[in-house]
């Protein structure tokens, strides 16, 4: 069983679908894996089960770890053979470690993990959710949002939860005599089967999002919601972030800017791939944790928020936050750029930047109702994606408006994201699958009923296409295959290549695709 011991609604709707430009030019990045290569974020721990040697395995969002009576840490993704990487619960039955998984479990046998498909239980609807249920001292106990339920015998006793900060009860420990509570943002409480007492453990502020424990006679171990794993020995507390990882790795944009990859997530900040490693930037850097687009115009990076907000780096690596407070509207809701502009979409029309002097576009009437979900800009042309109203074909030079809906051929008229190569445009749709324009028509779509989200070019005129249940690629002669990666997640979110490979982001990994 031992493993080797080498160590608002439509502004968050849009954001969530990366709209990636997938222009041609491919960034060269010198940090870029040589081969393929998965990261994921396991700070967000799920669950901790001790070993009677004192040996510790630790389920995260993002894959399994274990740490050995050495102090040796191991990791496990879904490169490694696991599954999946969101473990909701690791246990030892038997004698042998199980993990659960959304829909799968595996087991750790014979040095791999060996998985089965579950069928999801029928849930029992209850006035208030149980949060947790365990067994001390021959008693069970479970938990509520407002109170910890304790059955002896056939008798059911309800006892108020501590006077404590904290929000609820986030997880349970039996220890001796008494059962210890932790209280999500608080600490930890002992509970002597009437009575609530504080423990004085010194916990650090980092350490108090406790989601699992456990003990033995010489440690306290912890898990967090985004802090990691702590121990607690001879009255010390020590973080264990054994790995190089990213902060989160729930990706929703790409951007290489000097020579580093950036990468937007949900709602933790910018993750940024360097030399040296992950590193995270979050406020007061930013303006918030929910960074969504990503472009660089005349060497700065902007970064759109889901607030509306537009932060920008500059090259020599100061930050200036909302940048684009001037414009006509309070909100920006996508940006865009290409070699001439900076374009800032809001809320009736958008706003275009050339480096000296911004210039408004809001003389369009039929954008006053139509909520814009895409910008494009390819040449003289500026292509607009809308929600339920198709695509828009702006021409600067004669101020034309042309549209292009399901009457023109178009499957679906939600468009999700917008990429080009020159010669023709590709857009994706939110059913409708992707489509393509040679400047004279519509082709028949592809991947229908596909949520298309992003498009990245590949070396030869091809390209890869991201959707919500998996990844494609279409070959510069137009043939179109999914690409089978076992461990590749499914729920793709955003795509950029560089070159030497293909970074793809999914909702529960970072993944490099060596391509050459």
């Amino acid at each position: 069983m031992k493993p080797i011991a080498n160590p608002v609604v439509l502004a968050i709707f849009c954001t969530v679908l990366c709209l990636s430009r997938g222009d041609t030019a491919r960034p060269s990045l010198a940090l870029s894996p040589k081969q393929n290569t998965v990261f994921t974020a396991t700070n967000e721990v799920s669950s901790l089960v001790l070993e009677a040697d004192g040996s510790l395995w630790v389920g995260t969002m993002g894959g399994v770890l274990y740490r050995n009576t050495q102090g040796a840490w191991r990791k496990w993704s879904r490169q490694d053979g696991l599954p999946a990487h969101e473990t909701r619960h690791v246990s030892i039955e038997k004698g042998g470690v199980t993990a659960t998984f959304p829909g799968v479990t595996a087991t750790w046998r014979a040095d791999r993990w060996n998985a089965t498909a579950t069928v999801a239980s029928r849930h029992v609807s209850s006035k208030e959710p149980m949060l947790s249920t365990i067994e001390w001292d021959g008693k069970t106990c479970v938990t509520s949002l407002t109170e910890l339920r304790v059955k002896e015998g056939a008798t059911w006793r309800a006892f108020p939860l501590p006077p404590s900060n904290g929000t609820h009860i986030s997880a349970l420990l039996p220890h001796g005599s008494e059962l210890w509570a932790a209280l999500f943002g608080d600490g930890i409480w002992s509970f002597d089967g009437k009575d609530w007492h504080a423990l004085d453990l010194h916990l650090p502020p980092d350490a108090r999002e406790i989601t699992a424990m456990a003990a033995n006679d010489v440690t306290l171990w912890i898990g967090t919601r985004r802090a990691g794993v702590w121990s607690y020995t001879r009255g010390a507390w020590k973080q264990h972030l054994p790995f190089d990882d990213p902060y989160n790795h729930n990706v929703q944009m790409f951007a290489a800017y000097q020579n580093r990859l950036y990468v937007s997530t949900l709602e933790d900040g910018l993750v940024i791939h360097t030399q040296r490693g992950w590193k995270r930037a979050t406020p007061p850097l930013l303006s918030s944790v929910a960074p969504r687009q990503l472009v660089t115009f005349q060497g700065t990076l902007y970064v759109r928020h889901g607030n509306g907000k537009v932060d920008r780096l500059d090259a020599g690596g100061a930050w200036t936050r909302d940048v684009c407070a001037h414009l006509p509207r309070k909100e920006t809701t996508m940006i865009a750029s290409d070699s001439h502009r900076l374009y800032a979409g809001q809320w009736g029309g958008w706003s275009e930047f050339d480096g000296r002097q911004w210039v408004h576009h809001f003389e369009q009437k039929i954008l006053q109702k139509c909520p814009m979900t895409a910008l494009y800009p390819q040449g003289d042309t500026l292509w607009i994606g809308t929600q339920n109203h198709g695509l828009a074909e702006y021409r600067h030079a004669t101020g034309e408006l042309r549209w292009h809906d399901e009457r023109a051929g178009l499957r679906d008229d939600w468009i999700t994201t917008i990429a080009g190569d020159g010669k023709t445009l590709t857009i994706g749709t939110f059913v409708g699958g992707m489509m393509r324009w040679d400047s004279k028509r519509w082709m028949p779509p592809v991947l229908v009923g596909e949520n298309v989200t992003a498009f990245a070019p590949d070396a030869s005129g091809g390209e890869w296409v991201a959707t919500r249940a998996g990844l494609w690629h279409r070959t510069a002669k137009g043939e179109l295959k999914s690409a089978h990666i076992p461990y590749l997640d499914s729920e793709i979110q955003a795509l950029l290549a560089v070159k030497g490979g293909l970074w793809v982001g999914a909702r529960t990994g970072i993944f490099f695709l060596a391509t050459e």
